[in-house]
């Protein structure tokens, strides 16, 4: 029984373990057939599932930047506008995927890398020629797929995996084009990310089938295998659901770190007007710290969001019409109570029963761009304002509509009104028709025709004359000026046009006509040059036009023509002025050129140029003006102009440095007296000289600025001369030999000693530089008379007598060209760093400071002589040696008001360490207060300049407190103390800066002694 048993137990047993095993044969047959399979298509579907994700991730970019891109395809805003914009937003656009960071960039299609958050260093930089470790070109590739396949599109390449470390995999990039801006944005990954995946899904088949195997050659463990393998399929679905919830929430990480981190404002709300939800950029927009709390405060948008509740209703009822909206602009109140204007993108979110669920969409503040365009609308409508307050006749035309708009005084120069016309606008076709003569409406559609094309517009403003028909049957003739508006390709959108009634002018011209013999006679007789012009050669010429080129009649007239005379730098100038006229293109035209006389001397000539009926033909026609003098006088304007404009820079950083100065010079004297080492004494010596030479180039600059005030003593020219003429032997090399002639008895000038050596140091130095092989350099002095006649040739020269002071040089020279621009600032024909073009500038201006001129006459190969004419001194003497002044201290309180800390603290030291009381005060406000406090105050040391109250201000403020009080002002220069400050309408006690502790200390003592010298 018990053998049966088993027997049929162990029969029993033996099917199903049969069937078992057929069936582990046939599962692992099967098995290893679908694995094959699926090993060939898992890194096609692994890389799938990446490039989904890749496409994702661009997608959202491209969507959030949509509307900018939007209003670039509408013409609202530029490229440039739209790049500015959408930056920001691609760089915002970091986020975390499973493989760590990642992000969005963005490059335009000429290489410029725009966008590349974890290599800033690269933005901006163009990338053009950047390759891969293969030698692609990886910036290009991108960009071809961008440009074949704006849609989208994937490129692969090599590249580092970290910026900081050289591991190069291959990666595979996503793009998506932006046509509108010229660029491209997208993302990418790297290929060892999805190899590593599909290596994990390889070890998990390999284990499967390790158990298959074992469930094969065990058939005894059948059972606990199959409940082995099935808990292993329980677990490798919660491991998969796992992996499948960890990307979820890895996915809506990086949409919530693109929402969080966007600029543009993203919302949510309700149908009855509750906002649900928004990301930050919104809430900064509406003023809230928090979308939490804008959240919690906005119940009811209608009443609390819209300052305009109707635009609401507009809105939803927008949104349930058409289920979205794009660029709604409202005004929105902000938290504060202000307004800010709004553009707003939205859509309807439906339920599953087709409701409206919630809106949802984008908010742009443009708040700027309103104001803008209200500014822009103000404008235009002021000038319309004032157009029709001056009585202006106007009109304009919109080419691509082509539609004509009028004002009132248009329609009252056609002898009608607006309301008889049926409006201010009309169509090209009916102006023509109602107030153009027939013969002209085709000649003045040709006209508009030509302007549309931009090579044409080029030369608007023009004139454009025709006739007009008036309501009353009258025609009358017209002027225009026209000028013309483009669009951003170049195109004309708009030709606007002044009118003015030409009719008598034309009437006065056939007139003209008709009297040609008097017209002949005053043209005869005239001091201006006129001629006439046909087939390239002058028919008419009148006398004055003969002596301007100082040829005869006989030998212009049919035998030369204007470009004969004609400077050949100018000849393609005239020729096309005269192809203008000759064609039609321009019936009158002024411009200046040079011609060249009989005789060789260019002179300048200005032509006023029209066109006139000769022969039965009309042809080129005009007067001419000798304007050489006229030319050689503005320039010499523009010049003044100029070495004005630098000056003004110079002497605003001299201003400043004497503050540093003040503080340098002051510290070190008192060093000096406070120190008994001979040695240390040496060094204090060696700074204050260098101080002293500081001050020198600060003297200079002020000089060159023309804003120093200069010590002014008799001096001999001769005496300055010799007194350099070490040093200057000193400055240039051992080749170049130095020549000094002296005039036979001593010059006497009223001048400033240092400017004038100033003068030589500069000019020596310009003469070594030009003569790097040697040469001469020549300083001659003399005694001249300047005379009407003298200033008549040269343009310049008050009459009188001067010492004249010639530098020369037998250098390279320079041509015509490069001496009139000699004394520019910052011209220089030197190498750089070899020069800083302010040489011969401050020598202009310590020249006219001293009411002087200078001249300069050079040629190339030839040399160079600088002629310095310096004013002579009107009975002046010898200017006598003053004793060193004897320093005295004091008891006095002493108010010191300076903003410059340094200065201010020097200025208290040296008056403590005489005995006197210092009341500190470190602006106006400051020391008026510091006053009212002290009371018992007898002297003001007050700087010019400070912040708040200047201190002109500041004393008239205490001298309402105390009338008699004392004061001295500082300055770091004169020009501001007597002109910019205020302070020029008294007498006043002064201190120029920097200011030695010697001179503070007697002028202080000067002051507080002298009674009957307050202020």
């Amino acid at each position: 029984m018990a053998e049966d048993r088993t027997r049929r137990v162990t029969s029993s047993l033996i099917k199903p373990l049969i069937a078992i095993m057929v069936l582990a044969c046939l599962f692992v047959g099967g098995f290893l057939v679908v694995t094959q399979y699926y090993s060939d298509t898992l890194f096609e579907s692994v890389e799938k599932e990446y490039r989904q994700g890749l496409i994702n991730t661009v997608s959202v970019a491209r969507n959030i930047i949509e509307p900018t891109l939007a209003k670039v395809r509408s013409g609202e805003i530029g490229r440039e506008e739209a790049l500015r914009r959408i930056r920001p937003v691609v760089r915002a656009m970091t986020y975390e995927d499973r493989n760590g960071k990642n992000y969005v960039f963005m490059s335009s299609y000429d290489g410029i890398m725009l966008v590349q958050p974890y290599e800033p260093e690269r933005e901006m930089t163009n990338q053009w020629d950047l390759r891969d470790v293969r030698g692609t070109y990886i910036i290009r590739e991108l960009v071809r797929a961008a440009r074949e396949h704006p849609e989208g599109s994937f490129v692969r390449y090599y590249y580092y995996t970290l910026p900081t470390v050289h591991d190069v995999q291959e990666k595979l990039a996503y793009v998506v084009g932006l046509p509108e801006v010229g660029s491209y944005i997208g993302t990418g990954i790297y290929m060892s990310t999805v190899l590593n995946d599909q290596r994990r899904i390889v070890t998990k088949i390999r284990h499967v089938s390790i158990w298959l195997l074992i469930l094969f050659l065990v058939p005894v463990c059948v059972a606990a295998l199959v409940i082995l393998n099935r808990n292993r399929r329980l677990l490798d679905e919660k491991e998969s659901r796992a992996r499948a919830e960890k990307g979820l929430a890895e996915s809506e990480a990086k949409y919530r770190s693109i929402f969080e981190n966007s600029v543009m404002g993203i919302f949510q709300s309700s149908p009855e007007g509750r906002v649900l939800g928004g990301n930050p950029a919104f809430s900064r927009i509406l003023g809230y710290a928090t979308p939490e709390e804008m959240v919690e405060a906005l119940t009811d948008v209608t009443r609390q969001l819209y300052v305009t509740p109707g635009d609401r209703a507009r809105f939803r009822g927008a949104l349930e019409q058409q289920g979205y909206v794009e660029g709604f602009e409202t005004e929105f109140y902000r938290k504060d109570g202000t307004k800010v204007w709004a553009s707003v993108n939205a859509r309807a979110v439906k339920d599953s029963d087709g409701n409206i669920a919630y809106y949802e969409g984008t908010v742009e503040n443009i708040t700027e761009r309103k104001r803008s365009e209200e500014a822009l609308r103000t404008s235009r409508l002021q000038l319309s304002q004032a157009m029709d307050l001056a009585s202006i006749v106007y009109w304009e035309v919109d080419l691509p509509e082509e539609i004509f708009v009028f004002n009132d005084p248009f329609y009252a120069f056609c002898g009608t009104t607006v309301e008889r016309e049926g409006g201010y606008r009309m169509t090209r076709e009916e102006f023509a028709a109602r107030f153009l003569p027939p013969e002209e409406r085709p000649l003045f559609h040709r006209m508009v025709e030509k302007n549309r094309a931009p090579e044409n517009a080029a030369r608007l403003p023009a004139d454009f004359e025709h006739r007009i028909i008036r309501r009353d049957g009258e025609v009358r003739n017209a002027l225009a000026r026209t000028r013309i508006v483009r669009g951003d390709t170049g195109e004309v959108l708009k030709i606007y046009g002044a009118v003015q009634d030409v009719t008598d002018r034309k009437l006065a011209e056939r007139a003209l006509v008709e009297s040609e013999e008097k017209y002949r006679n005053v043209v005869e007789n005239s001091l201006i040059g006129f001629y006439i012009v046909q087939n390239g050669l002058f028919r008419y010429v009148n006398r004055q036009f003969c002596e301007i080129v100082g040829y005869s009649y006989d030998e212009i007239v049919d035998r030369l023509g204007p470009l004969d005379i004609t400077h050949p730098g100018d000849r393609d100038m005239v020729a096309e002025n005269i192809r203008k006229r000759t064609a039609g293109e321009a019936e009158r035209i002024e411009y200046d050129f040079r011609t060249v006389r009989k005789d060789g001397k260019v002179v300048n000539l200005r032509v006023i140029g029209a066109t006139t009926l000769f022969q039965g033909e009309r042809v080129p026609s005009g007067s001419i003006i000798d304007v050489t003098r006229e030319k050689t006088l503005e320039d010499q304007l523009l010049h003044s102009q100029k070495m004005e404009a630098v000056g003004t820079l110079a002497g605003g950083i001299a201003h400043d440095f004497n503050n540093i100065l003040t503080a340098l010079v002051g510290y070190a004297d008192l060093l000096r007296i406070s120190m008994s080492d001979e040695t240390l004494l040496a060094y204090v010596d060696q700074i204050l000289s260098a101080s002293q030479k500081a001050t020198d180039l600060v003297r200079g600059l002020l000089a060159f600025s023309r804003q120093q005030a200069i010590i002014l003593n008799p001096v001999g020219v001769n005496s300055i001369v010799r007194r350099t003429e070490k040093l200057l032997r000193r400055l240039v090399t051992e080749d170049i030999e130095v020549k000094i002639s002296l005039a036979p008895e001593e010059i006497v000038i009223t001048a400033d000693t240092t400017q004038i050596d100033q003068i030589l140091f500069n000019l020596a130095t310009n003469a070594r530089d030009a003569m790097p092989g040697g040469g001469t350099l020549s300083i001659e002095t003399r005694a001249v008379e300047l005379t009407e006649e003298f200033r008549h040739l040269h343009g310049y020269g008050q009459p009188g007598r001067y010492a004249l002071l010639s530098v020369s040089d037998t250098g390279v020279g320079m041509d015509r060209k490069t001496g009139e621009r000699a004394f520019e600032p910052f011209f220089t024909t030197k190498e750089v760093g070899k020069g800083t073009g302010l040489g011969l500038s401050t020598v202009y201006g310590i020249v006219k400071q001293h009411d002087g001129y200078i001249s300069l006459y050079s040629e190339p190969g030839k040399g160079t002589t600088f002629q310095i004419y310096l004013p002579v001194a009107k009975g002046a003497g010898r200017e006598e040696e003053a004793l060193p002044p004897v320093v005295e201290g004091g008891h006095e309180t002493i108010l010191v008001a300076e903003d410059n800390e340094m200065v201010r603290e020097l200025i208290c030291q040296v008056l403590a360490r005489y005995g006197y009381t210092t009341v500190k005060a470190v602006d106006g406000a400051d020391a008026v207060s510091r006053f009212r406090k002290a009371g018992n105050v007898d002297l003001l040391i007050l700087d010019s300049v400070m912040p708040g109250m200047n201190g002109r201000r500041v004393y008239d403020e205490i001298q309402k407190l105390r009338p008699d009080i004392k004061v001295i002002f500082t300055s770091g220069y004169t020009r501001d103390v007597f002109l910019d400050k205020g302070i020029g309408d008294g007498d006043f006690n002064f201190l120029q800066k920097p200011i030695l502790p010697d001179v503070l200390l007697k002028k202080v003592r000067e002051v507080l002694g002298d009674n009957g010298n307050t202020g």
